[in-house]
């Protein structure tokens, strides 16, 4: 892990799985994205869970841990229970749902392989999901690990707003559901980079 030293605009952001479409825009709107690498755990986050659309609402998906006091546990020390079948059930859940998205084919193939390399740790993991979601968007930003904790007064992306809105799966029984994983609007309607820069 190497800490970027750098003078322009950057923001610190909590690791995500799937990072939501809120958080997204957001680091589209730093010059420079720094992944928090020495805090600790938090229970009951994005961290290791993130939300999808499915015919009866929201859904949602979480990286099972090992067991231990995550609580107080650097994330960087936070190991995934592969013993457990999250990975196939995890590709089973987003096939189920998104597989008559206009995208899926595009991206599935991709998240499958990812996802099968089992990292050990939710950080790398989650590093990797990350970049391969800006190279979709044919985005290259300054992305580092921040080694030194600040805690951070931004609200959690839990907590965000999302005001973008675009043609979902299930729209007609559901409605309109925010602050999802950028994963449905991937497969919704593409890596179009004018939804995370957008301002409505």
């Amino acid at each position: 892990m190497e800490q970027s030293t750098i003078s322009s605009i950057h923001t610190r952001f909590t690791t995500q799985y799937f990072p939501d479409i809120p958080t997204l825009r957001h680091m589209f709107s730093s010059q420079v994205v720094l992944i928090e690498a020495a805090e600790t755990y938090q229970k009951n986050s994005l961290r290791n869970r993130c939300y999808l659309a499915s015919s009866t609402g929201k859904i949602m998906l979480s990286v099972p841990l090992c067991k231990g006091k995550h609580q107080q546990l650097a994330i960087r020390e936070v190991r995934i229970a592969h013993h457990l079948p999250w990975v196939s059930n995890h590709l089973r859940t987003i096939s189920n749902y998104y597989k008559r998205a206009p995208f899926f084919d595009h991206f599935f193939g991709d998240i499958e392989a990812i996802l099968g390399r089992k990292q050990t740790f939710l950080l790398d993991l989650n590093w990797d999901l990350l970049h391969y979601i800006c190279s979709c968007f044919h985005w290259n930003p300054d992305i580092a690990y921040a080694l030194d904790f600040v805690p951070s007064r931004e609200k959690d992306p839990l907590e965000l707003n999302d005001h973008l809105v675009y043609p979902q799966l299930f729209q007609d029984k559901n409605g309109f559901i925010g602050g999802l994983s950028t994963l449905d609007l991937m497969f919704c309607i593409g890596p179009q980079l004018k939804y995370l820069s957008a301002r409505n």
